[in-house]
């Protein structure tokens, strides 16, 4: 198989060659220290840890150079989310190592299906990159958190984007690969959802329904597909909903759900007499039966 598990770290190390480090910041050091024994000399290091050493303010590579100087060190870093890589979703990493050739040779490996990686030479610029677009975020979450609306969104992310070029740069990375993050900014705004979140009340949402020949009850956004399915105006959605009412009911919801707000959901149990529901944490407005919580509300939904 091209990937196997194992708990025992020197099985996992000792005839590698190249080691990937996917832990958190605070835990880098003492898990490269204790790899460090077993590993093969002068092999590539690479992390995939997003932060700063606590007490040292150290970049993971830096740790990699202090802890074993002999090795060749990295980072593979890049706007991803693992659920999504998971879920085999297109996606574009960087691979940064000084030593361009062993980057060259690793990329191949790296590299699956629609997980594309690319190579870099600015180790301190990347890694920077990864460090500080986290402090851009939480500021963004705090911002949508009190209600801010989409000028604020954008002023913090653009004025967050410049300050992240200017420090990163000062702090030895290279200008050019700053300016790929600034050249992002536009993109980074226009893609931003001007309608977001969606918190859609009960009319509104009728304009979202679509009922097919066969009588199923589907969601659909384009007009013109709801006018071919539909073939006229849609109906108000209670006189759906009430129909529901003569059959049990689970209602799944996606915590961070742009089209079933929190309070259409509870608007939803509260008028069912029979419904039941779940809302998964960590998910959007569609998540699957694959998510635990997911499978256990419906397990207890069906006994």
């Amino acid at each position: 198989p091209k990937l196997t598990a194992t708990t025992a770290l020197k099985v996992a190390v000792e005839d590698a060659d190249a080691v990937l480090i996917a832990v958190p910041s605070s835990h880098f050091r003492e898990v490269l220290v204790n790899a460090l024994p077993d590993m093969p000399r002068g092999i590539p290091v690479i992390s995939l840890s997003k932060g700063l050493e606590r007490d040292s303010r150290m970049r993971m590579t830096e740790i990699i150079r202090d802890v074993s100087p002999h090795s060749i060190p990295g980072v593979l870093t890049g706007p991803n989310l693992a659920r999504e890589i998971v879920a085999g979703q297109a996606a574009a990493s960087v691979l940064a190592l000084e030593a361009h050739d062993a980057a060259l040779a690793l990329q191949p490996t790296l590299n699956n299906g629609l997980f594309r990686v690319y190579t870099n030479q600015d180790v301190i610029g990347c890694e920077l990159g990864g460090v500080l677009k986290n402090i851009i975020a939480i500021a963004v979450g705090m911002g949508d958190g009190l209600g801010a609306g989409d000028n604020t969104r954008a002023a913090l992310i653009t004025r967050g984007l410049a300050e992240m070029s200017r420090l990163g740069e000062a702090l030895g990375g290279k200008a050019e690969t700053f300016a790929t993050w600034e050249d992002a900014q536009a993109a980074v705004i226009a893609g931003q959802r001007p309608d977001h979140p969606r918190e859609l009340d009960w009319d509104e949402r009728t304009r979202a329904l679509c009922v097919e020949r066969n009588g199923h009850i589907e969601f659909d956004y384009d007009p013109a597909i709801r006018q071919q399915t539909q073939g006229g105006d849609i109906p108000p959605f209670w006189s759906f909903y009430e129909q529901l009412h003569q059959i049990p009911t689970l209602v799944i919801r996606g915590e961070s759900s742009d089209l079933l707000s929190e309070s259409t959901y509870q608007q939803m149990l509260a008028t069912h007499p029979d419904a039941q529901g779940v809302i998964v944490s960590q998910t959007g407005h569609a998540p699957t039966l694959k998510e635990p919580e997911a499978q256990a509300a419906l397990t207890a939904f069906l006994n």
